[in-house]
């Protein structure tokens, strides 16, 4: 596996997601539900980028928007593509590259969808093809980690350990200047198997520096799914929304 490459196969294995099975559907619908008020939103084309197997998709769509979600993951967009129906489609492709242009009123990159490429260079490209998906006055909104809490929290940690449906999974969480990892080795039928997560440190200076290279603005930020004010110490999220 190409270094570069680690979210293209982690999160294309099932593995992935017997991990992470508990994800709260609840908060997820109740954050989209508080979006949609907050903004007044009716009757939008939505682009959920980084969609996953569908999960916000499809709440998306149950909330009345015209949703459509892309993923790098090939086994990703075809269980999500079982959820298809009128108003709901996903595209298998690589949201650098593959966006229609000013095809979406919002564009939604939710649970730290963003900050897995080395080179910076990939991490601006990907913000202003989502930008780029925009029509005019369109919103980007980001949900993104709170680096600041992370680097104050994330030291590195003794290998945690927790066996599901027969699979042991051992995890540990670490950092370094430009990351925080986590890295998994996955135990299974006498086999094992390792795996990374990765993404970049990036502060809320970091972020409207690159917006403002691509000519977009951070017009609000947030710091939880209540979308309460953000507080660099005590904020568990870092939610932008950006205009084009």
């Amino acid at each position: 596996m190409a270094e570069k490459d680690w979210y293209a196969d982690w999160f294309d294995t099932a593995y992935y997601h017997l991990l992470y099975r508990h994800r709260d559907e609840d908060e997820a619908r109740a954050f989209l539900l508080r979006m949609q008020q907050k903004f007044h939103l009716q009757h939008i084309r939505i682009l959920d980028a980084g969609c996953g197997r569908g999960r916000h998709s499809a709440i998306l769509h149950d909330l009345g928007f015209d949703t459509t979600g892309i993923d790098l993951s090939a086994h990703n967009i075809q269980f999500a593509q079982q959820l298809q129906r009128k108003g709901l489609q996903f595209i298998h492709g690589d949201i650098r590259t593959d966006l229609p242009p000013h095809a979406f009123d919002w564009v939604v990159n939710l649970f730290t969808s963003f900050g897995y490429f080395d080179e910076e260079e990939e991490n601006l490209r990907m913000l202003a093809a989502m930008c780029g998906a925009l029509v005019k006055g369109g919103c980007l909104l980001m949900d993104f980690l709170n680096v600041v809490r992370v680097m104050q929290a994330v030291e590195e940690e003794a290998w945690r350990e927790e066996s599901v449906q027969g699979v042991l999974f051992r995890s540990r969480k670490r950092q370094d200047q430009r990351f925080v990892y986590k890295d998994i080795s996955v135990h299974h039928n006498d086999q094992v198997f390792h795996y990374q997560e990765r993404v970049r440190l990036y502060k809320l200076d970091d972020f409207e520096q690159m917006f403002a290279q691509i000519g977009a603005k951070v017009e609000a930020i947030y710091g939880d799914y209540t979308f309460a004010p953000f507080n660099p110490e005590v904020s568990d999220r870092l939610i932008l929304c950006i205009r084009t």
